[in-house]
């Protein structure tokens, strides 16, 4: 089951610190201001704060409307988006105006309006507050509707400081609810056949993976010699599959063992030490 990472989806809104009384016309102008902004991530080709992956699921989502955004534009790679997900910050303070040392609530009520795994929240460090704020869990069901609300409350100390107006802001790292399948469980480890067909032990070898965008396909290129004779042999992992790339007996061996590397395309080269004799 897959879980594409949607989005870090960051909030913050204002608040003024100051250790005198305000005065009424100085806060006249002053208002609470919350807002959504999205950051970049890895994956992301138009930079909309959603990857690529989490655009496809959602385009390709069995309920038409869940294919669109709150502006009604499909979800596209190419297309900037409107993310699936709000957050709404709150501090626990009728007028904006704390003290220094004073303990104030943090309220973040995080909207989806897709299905999401469980995620989290973490409240951004800031000079605002002297404490240290843990991540919490958004446990939204992946199972429930496609609008679920979970809202979180952090416990914050006010630093120190002269007066000022200072953000506190928070950030969400969401993942979609897997669209199909089980949930991932680790197969149990079975153990291959041995490598080595030689008499003579491997002196030294080296891995290479023969695809990139794979994690369980390598190639391994190792040297058997006596310091003298010897082959340079090459493995598939997995099955263990061996073919000799070198076997002339005439030709003196070192101690270095060959080098692989592999392109994206999958050609793999394989180089080595030679001394004819």
């Amino acid at each position: 089951m897959r879980h594409p990472k949607l989005l870090p989806l960051a909030a913050a809104i204002a608040l003024l610190v100051g250790s005198v009384a305000p005065v009424p016309s100085f806060l006249s102008g002053l208002s609470s201001i919350a807002f959504a902004a999205t950051n970049n991530v890895d994956q992301d080709s138009d930079n909309d704060g959603i990857d690529d992956l989490a655009e496809k699921q959602l385009a390709t989502h069995s309920d038409p409307l869940q294919r669109v955004d709150n502006q009604n534009r499909p979800y596209h790679p190419l297309f900037a988006n409107v993310p699936p997900l709000a957050i709404f910050p709150q501090i626990g303070d009728a007028d904006g105006f704390v003290r220094p040392g004073q303990t104030m609530l943090f309220t973040n009520t995080v909207v989806s309006s897709a299905k999401l795994a469980a995620s989290v929240l973490d409240v951004n460090p800031s000079p605002a507050y002297s404490n240290y704020a843990p991540p919490q869990t958004l446990n939204f069901n992946p199972q429930g509707s496609s609008t679920q609300t979970v809202t979180t409350v952090s416990e914050l100390t006010i630093a120190t400081l002269s007066t000022q107006k200072v953000a506190i802001s928070s950030t969400v790292r969401a993942r979609l609810a897997g669209s199909t399948g089980s949930v991932w469980v680790t197969d149990p480890v079975v153990l291959e056949p041995a490598l080595s067909t030689s008499t003579i032990p491997a002196l030294g070898v080296t891995v290479a993976d023969s695809q990139h965008d794979r994690t369980d396909q390598y190639l391994i290129s190792a040297l058997t010699s006596n310091f003298g004779e010897g082959d340079i042999r090459q493995y598939t992992i997995p099955g263990g599959n061996s073919v000799t790339l070198e076997d002339d007996m005439t030709s003196g061996r070192g101690n270095r063992p060959p080098s692989v590397t592999c392109n994206d395309a999958g050609a793999c080269l394989t180089v080595w030490d030679q001394l004819d004799i």
